[in-house]
C-alpha cells in the first residue's frame, strides 16, 4: 500500500506544478491589465498549489499592494526575498510599502539590504531620500534625492520636486524655490510641473511679510451692559440694562521667518469699548502673548505661549493675568491637526472687595481640540473640548468648569465669508455660598455669528450678533444678553 501511495505522487506532484504555473501566468496577464483583483484572487490560489514559489509571492505581493492590503502585501514581499530563488525586484515594492506605512526603521534595514545588492540603485535612492525626509533627517533625504536623479535624470522633476518640499519644511523659502524652478524647467509641460507653479506663486506672494496688522471699528447695541439677572432678585436694584458703544480692536502680529525647526510668532492686542451712558461699564485691555515653538517631526510641534494682560474697567486699574500654555499640535494630513495643551493662569484684581468675594486666583486648564481646513484653507472646523479649576482666594469664586467650543468658517462668496461660533460652559462651585448657603452651579450657552465681506484688498465690513444665556440655581446669576455690532476692518 504504502508503494502505491509513492506511485500516486510522482504522478500527481507534476501535474500540481503545471497547474500552480498556468495560475501564476494567468495572474500576471491579469495584473498587467490591471484587474488587480482579480489577479488576486488566482495568484492567491497559485500560492496553495505552490507555497513555495518566490515568483508566486512576488506577484502576489504587487496584486495586494494594489487592492490597498498592505499588511499582506508586505508579508508576501518578504516572502519573496525568502525562498529560492530569490527575486530582487522586491527590494523597492517592500521599502515602498513601509514607507507608507511610516515604518522607516523597516524600510532603512532593507534599504541597506539592496543597496548592498546594488538592486535598481536610482530607485532605491529616491525611497531613501522619502524614508529619511519623513525620518526628520532633512541633510540625509536631500543628498539621498540627489544622488538618485544623477543615476536616472528620468527621476530628476520628481526628486526636485521632493527636495523643495523638505526645504518649505525647513523654512528654507529660497531653496525651495529653487528646486521648484527646477521642476517647472525639467518638463514645463508636465502635472508635476503646474503643481511646482503653483507652490512657487504660494510662496512669491507670502513670502515678503512677516508683519501682520489688523484694526478694527464698531458700533454696538448690548441690551443687558450690567448683566441684569433674568428673575427680580429682592433688594437688587440695577440702571437701565441697555445702551449702544463704540469698540475699537487692534492687532499687531510678527511672525519671524522660519529657519530650521525653530519658530516664533509675537503678539500685541488692544480691545478698548465706550458705553455712551453706562460710562462705568467701559473697559480697555491690552495684551502681549510671546510663542516660540519647535517642530520635532513635520507631523508633530510643540509650543509655549506665554501671554500677559491687562485691563481697565470705566478706565482705571481692575485686573492683570499671566497665562502660560504648553502646547503639542499634531498633523494627522494635510488638511487634519489635533492639539493638546496644559495652561496655568496667574489672575489678580486691584479691588478691595469683602473676603468672600476676592476673585484673585490660579487657573488650570487642560484642552484637547480637532481642527479641519477645508476649500483650500479658506474654510476651517475647530472643535475644543477644556476642563479647568479655578482656585479663587474668595470662598465665593472656586469653581471646577467643563468648556465645550465649536466654530465653523464657511466661504459664502469670494469676498464673503462667515463664522458661526457655538460654546457650553458648565461651572460647579466649590462651596457653599456665603449668602445663600449652597453650592453655585451654572451654565452659560452662548452663539455668535460673524459676517464678513470684504470690499476692496484689505478692507471688510463685518455685522456681527452674539446671544448668551446662563441658567444659575442662584436667581442672582441668572441672566440674557445680546449684543448687536457693525464696523469696518483693515487688515495689513
Amino acid at each position: 500500500m504504502p508503494r502505491i501511495l509513492l506511485l500516486l505522487m510522482v504522478f500527481l506532484l507534476p501535474s500540481t506544478a503545471l497547474a500552480g504555473q498556468e495560475q501564476l501566468e494567468r495572474g500576471i496577464d491579469e495584473y498587467q491589465a490591471e484587474r488587480f483583483e482579480e489577479a488576486q484572487e488566482i495568484l492567491a490560489a497559485a500560492q496553495k498549489e505552490q507555497p513555495t514559489s518566490s515568483a508566486v509571492a512576488y506577484h502576489l505581493g504587487l496584486a495586494l499592494k494594489q487592492t490597498g492590503n498592505l499588511e499582506q502585501a508586505v508579508t508576501n514581499l518578504k516572502m519573496s526575498l525568502k525562498l529560492e530563488p530569490m527575486v530582487s525586484d522586491a527590494y523597492p515594492e517592500l521599502i515602498e510599502l513601509l514607507y507608507l506605512q511610516n515604518d522607516f526603521a523597516g524600510a532603512g534595514k532593507f534599504i541597506a539590504m539592496a543597496e548592498s545588492a546594488g538592486v535598481k540603485p536610482a530607485r532605491v535612492a529616491f525611497l531613501k531620500g522619502q524614508v529619511l525626509a519623513g525620518n526628520n533627517d532633512s541633510e540625509g533625504a536631500v543628498a539621498a534625492l540627489i544622488k538618485a536623479k544623477e543615476i536616472d535624470p528620468a527621476l530628476a522633476q520628481q526628486a526636485d520636486f521632493q527636495i523643495a518640499q523638505i526645504y518649505l519644511k525647513q523654512g528654507d523659502r529660497d531653496k525651495a524655490q529653487e528646486s521648484l524652478k527646477s521642476v517647472i524647467s525639467g518638463d514645463p509641460s508636465s502635472e508635476l510641473a503646474g503643481f511646482a507653479r503653483e507652490y512657487e506663486r504660494r510662496l512669491t506672494a507670502t513670502a515678503p511679510r512677516n508683519w501682520h496688522l489688523f484694526a478694527e471699528v464698531n458700533l454696538q447695541y448690548d441690551d443687558n451692559v450690567v448683566v441684569k439677572p433674568s428673575q427680580d432678585v429682592l433688594g437688587l436694584v440695577l440702571p437701565t440694562p441697555h445702551d449702544w458703544s463704540s469698540n475699537q480692536n487692534l492687532r499687531v502680529l510678527y511672525e519671524m521667518p522660519a529657519k530650521g525647526p525653530w519658530l516664533f510668532n509675537g503678539q500685541y492686542s488692544l480691545y478698548n469699548n465706550s458705553y455712551f451712558k453706562r460710562y462705568e461699564y467701559s473697559q480697555l485691555s491690552q495684551g502681549v502673548t510671546l510663542a516660540p515653538a519647535y517642530r520635532l517631526t513635520p507631523q508633530l510641534m510643540f509650543s509655549l505661549p506665554v501671554s500677559f494682560n491687562y485691563t481697565l474697567l470705566s478706565y482705571e486699574a481692575y485686573s492683570n493675568q499671566v497665562t502660560v500654555k504648553p502646547t503639542a499640535t499634531a498633523f494627522f494630513a494635510d488638511d487634519h491637526l489635533g492639539q493638546a495643551s496644559f495652561g496655568y493662569s496667574r489672575r489678580n484684581y486691584m479691588q478691595n472687595p469683602v473676603p468672600s468675594e476676592n476673585r484673585d486666583a490660579d487657573g488650570y486648564a487642560g484642552q484637547m481640540g480637532y481642527i479641519y481646513m477645508f476649500a483650500g484653507e479658506k474654510g476651517f472646523f475647530n472643535l475644543r473640548y477644556e476642563f479647568s479649576l479655578e482656585d479663587a482666594q474668595g470662598n465665593n469664586w472656586s469653581y471646577l468648569g467643563n468648556r465645550l467650543n465649536a466654530d465653523l468658517l464657511l466661504p459664502l462668496a469670494s469676498r464673503t465669508s462667515v463664522i458661526i461660533s457655538l460654546e457650553g460652559f458648565w461651572q460647579n462651585y466649590l462651596n457653599n455660598h456665603t449668602i445663600y448657603g449652597m453650592k453655585r452651579e451654572d451654565a452659560t450657552y452662548a452663539a455668535t455669528v460673524n459676517l464678513s465681506h470684504e470690499l476692496t484688498d484689505g478692507v471688510f465690513v463685518n455685522f456681527q450678533y452674539f446671544h448668551a444665556s446662563d441658567f444659575s440655581n442662584l436667581a442672582l446669576y441668572e441672566y440674557d444678553r445680546n449684543v448687536y455690532s457693525t464696523g469696518v476692518e483693515v487688515r495689513f
